[in-house]
């Protein structure tokens, strides 16, 4: 890809630049690199060991460096981490991107529902055990 489009802003992975309406900023090769894959798997969850396999055929890159690249990446499409539209972070082991902008929704998943049920079964056995040993 010679351009992508993210939001507002108009890739050249050419030249290595992010444009927008009265906006210019030169990325490092290896964040055009990062932005092109995630273009490519917009709004797919992506472990972190995934994306550094996928960036790590011209260059290798620890988890360190990832964090590194998408935090100038972050910077480059004014993506606030505590409130981000486009790089979302995933319990600190993935990330999921949305070449549109929009911040995400909170919503259940399976992992959360399934410590939230357990929290509720525990209580819930508790009180019985206190009924049973009270007599009542």
């Amino acid at each position: 890809m010679n351009e992508l489009i993210v939001g507002p802003y108009t890739v050249n992975c050419v030249t290595n630049t992010i444009t927008a309406k009265n906006y210019i900023n030169k990325l490092d090769p290896i964040a055009t690199r990062l932005l092109e894959f995630f273009v490519t798997h917009t709004n797919e969850t992506l472990k972190k060991e995934d994306i550094i396999k996928a960036l790590r055929e011209k260059n290798t890159q620890s988890e360190e460096q990832l964090d590194q690249t998408i935090a100038s990446l972050r910077n480059a499409l004014r993506d606030d981490i505590n409130n981000p539209i486009y790089i979302h972070r995933h319990e600190g082991i993935a990330y999921q991107f949305d070449a549109n902008g929009r911040k995400q929704e909170f919503r259940f998943d399976l992992k959360f529902t399934l410590i939230l049920i357990i929290l509720l079964l525990s209580s819930l056995l508790s009180i019985v055990y206190l009924l049973i040993k009270t007599g009542r």
